[in-house]
């Protein structure tokens, strides 16, 4: 595990040298590992396909629909220029509009084809409409995953084909091709009775997760992996200082003891006695 995380990034097997060199820049991955554990910042539900209709209510939030280009039109000109489009669907229809690219979306985009938008939804003029949404072509016998992730990406990073969508076709790539590499660092009996996901499979989930319940999971495990280092060096040094270090014992003071119960303007509190007792009994 520590040899992958440790390979140069330039050791990649489907990063060109272009791409290695931008993530150097603006990513600032060095290794292999730090490409791997760039993880998502959040995810999308795209579980729900809306019909247009239900785009009346959705109040700006992100929607999925799965609708027919039924017309394209270019309006406007200078920066007013755009690519306005018809999609429709059993229920009703609603307005596309491209301001950035137009005539390059438009050599994509096939009249009577099926496709799946998603972005805010909005209404212009009491009609449904999407701006520069997310597109791609419908196609049934493709499986989604429902939990889209969406990953930090830089302009320079989405001209190099490493846009949210790139990143992670990316990083699943390398994944699958290193899979046995991926290894447990904590023996099989911690994980069983801490009921953790094995690492190899919480950084997949991060990537591509299955469920909420699962990514949950996969959260907790990599926090743990963060945190055992940091627990595991303050233990050592508790335990070194102990049986290294001789310390100053404190003698018993009863001036000390008479000082807080008569001389105080209040009363310690169950908590603050437990405290000076824990002290006095580690300094003897």
């Amino acid at each position: 595990m520590h040899y992958l995380w440790n390979r140069p990034l330039n050791q990649s097997c489907f990063l060109t040298e272009k791409q290695a060199a931008i993530l150097l820049k603006d990513l600032n991955a060095f290794t292999l590992g730090d490409f791997l554990r760039h993880f998502p910042f959040r995810y999308e539900d795209r579980s729900r396909i809306y019909s247009v209709r239900e785009i009346h209510d959705a109040d700006g939030s992100a929607v999925q629909v799965k609708v027919v280009l039924s017309r394209l039109e270019f309006l406007g000109s200078g920066k007013s220029y755009r690519l306005c489009g018809t999609f429709q669907d059993e229920s009703g229809s609603m307005e596309v509009v491209w301001f950035k690219k137009p005539d390059m979306i438009a050599k994509f985009l096939k009249i009577g084809a099926t496709y799946l938008l998603y972005g805010k939804a909005g209404l212009y003029m009491g009609k449904p409409q999407l701006s520069h949404p997310e597109m791609e072509i419908y196609r049934p016998e493709i499986t989604r995953a429902a939990l889209e992730p969406v990953y930090n990406s830089s302009e320079r990073m989405k001209r190099a084909g490493m846009d949210s969508k790139g990143l992670n076709r990316l990083i699943i790539r390398n994944l699958e091709a290193r899979k046995s590499e991926l290894t447990e660092p904590f023996p099989e009996h911690f994980i069983q009775e801490n009921r953790l996901m094995p690492l190899p499979e919480a950084i997949f989930e991060l990537h591509r997760p299955r469920s909420l319940s699962s990514l949950a999971k996969a959260r907790e495990r990599l926090k743990i992996e963060e945190l055992f280092p940091l627990q595991f060096f303050l233990q050592r040094k508790r335990l070194t200082d102990k049986t290294s270090k001789q310390g100053y014992p404190l003698p018993k003071l009863d001036s000390f003891n008479r000082f807080y119960q008569h001389h105080l303007p209040f009363s310690l509190t169950n908590a603050q006695k437990r405290v000076l007792k824990e002290i006095r009994s580690e300094s003897r």
